[in-house]
């Protein structure tokens, strides 16, 4: 976007381990944050951090 600021959102998914520990499942940057958005990032296996 050459020298303009956008605003933008970063979508954490997460989970928790048995042993308790977090865990990072993936990571989006998003335009809007919807309920769209939201099912999109959560059903892509292609987009969990590996």
């Amino acid at each position: 976007m050459d020298g303009w600021v956008v605003s933008q959102g970063v979508l954490v998914v997460s989970g928790m381990r048995d042993d308790g520990f977090r865990e990072i499942l993936a990571v989006e940057i998003a335009d809007t944050e919807s309920e769209a958005t939201y099912q999109r990032s959560c059903s892509a296996p292609s987009k969990l951090v590996a």
